[in-house]
């Protein structure tokens, strides 16, 4: 298994990303006290890819075993450790409530087919781990704004009795009370991410997005908040993105990102459609939101080039504003990528 970190330029990173995929919140941000920023994470703006071109089968099925394998892999290469639940415990502790933000928006063409499988695939892996570290199954939430598209995924509310919850903002929890103030506009958090978990992980989707460009880790959080129409304006920013992200609930709570980049939407986002997925095989591991979006970028970018289609790149306009507002690196050379083939 080649492990090879590096800087790179961007002719090189499209070039490594066809090859390893189609063919900030810091880490416990004054969580763990003092040592907020332990040696491992002398540098934030780590990305870890982990790619196998088994993951997939030309159905949409996904080999499960092999994802637990490749998040776990990722996960210890990422915390420098050898043992997974030593890995864990770098980012959640067994007292925690553990929230797994999911986005389920744009299922509708493909609901509970195999092609939606691989949420399942990435979800029962990270909660192996979150158990495996000690946490009861009862205290890891998967979330989403609504339960309409949960079920797109194949999953049915759930907010009782033992083992996982499974339930949407809108028609369980609802949205807290507390306003936060965005440019001119205000806008309300989950109460699931503010009141009934302590931990987020923020597991995301690589995509277009016809009007962010993309849409990945940060535009996770549009549902997340009451409002999301609200910020569509200017390619989502200013108000937008980057604005929401770095407010207090985000920055908070968030441990850990993880993206499914199993499948890409190369073009037509935020829906998806068999039209314009493409198998990217990889997932990936950060905990700068700001690097992870560029690698997704850069990835789904390099898949749309060997197409001949127009880079996405010019319509992406968020990236820099929340390296602007110190979320994390926008620039490639700013970022250590870490594949693992």
């Amino acid at each position: 298994m080649l492990v090879k970190k590096s800087k790179m330029n961007r002719r090189d990173f499209i070039a490594t990303s066809l090859t390893a995929g189609a063919a900030a919140t810091l880490v416990g941000k004054n969580v763990f006290g003092k040592e907020a920023s332990p040696q491992w994470l002398k540098r934030p703006a780590t990305v870890i890819r982990i790619s196998n071109s088994e993951v997939m089968k030309k159905d949409g099925t996904v080999n499960a075993e092999l994802v637990q394998k490749m998040v776990d892999k990722a996960l210890c290469v990422f915390a420098d450790v050898k043992d997974v639940s030593e890995a864990w415990s770098k980012f959640v502790r067994p007292e925690d409530i553990a929230g797994l933000k999911i986005n389920t928006l744009g299922l509708k063409s493909i609901r509970n087919t195999n092609h939606v499988s691989h949420f399942h695939a990435v979800n029962n892996a990270l909660i192996s781990g979150l158990t495996r570290l000690g946490l009861k199954s009862e205290n890891i939430i998967i979330w989403d704004r609504n339960d309409r598209d949960l079920s797109n995924a194949g999953y049915m509310p759930v907010t009782s009795g033992k083992g996982v919850r499974c339930y949407g903002t809108k028609e369980h929890a609802g949205f807290d009370e507390r306003e936060y103030s965005v440019g001119k506009v205000k806008t309300r958090f989950s109460n699931i991410l503010t009141r009934q978990t302590t931990a987020l992980i923020n597991v995301a989707q690589a995509k277009s997005h016809r009007l962010a460009g993309i849409t990945a880790a940060m535009k996770n959080h549009y549902g997340s908040i009451n409002n999301p129409k609200e910020f569509h304006d200017n390619a989502c920013c200013n108000p937008g993105i980057a604005e929401i992200y770095s407010l207090a609930p985000v920055q908070q709570k968030t441990r850990l990102i993880i993206v499914d980049a199993l499948y890409a939407v190369i073009e037509g986002g935020p829906g998806w459609s068999l039209h314009y997925m493409r198998p990217m095989n990889s997932i990936l591991v950060a905990t700068d939101p700001v690097a992870v979006d560029r690698v997704v970028l850069e990835m789904i970018d390099g898949i749309r080039k060997a197409e001949g289609m127009e880079p996405l790149a010019n319509r992406v306009r968020f990236l820099e504003a929340a390296s602007e507002l110190k979320l994390g690196k926008a620039d490639l050379a700013g970022i250590d990528l870490v594949d693992i083939n």
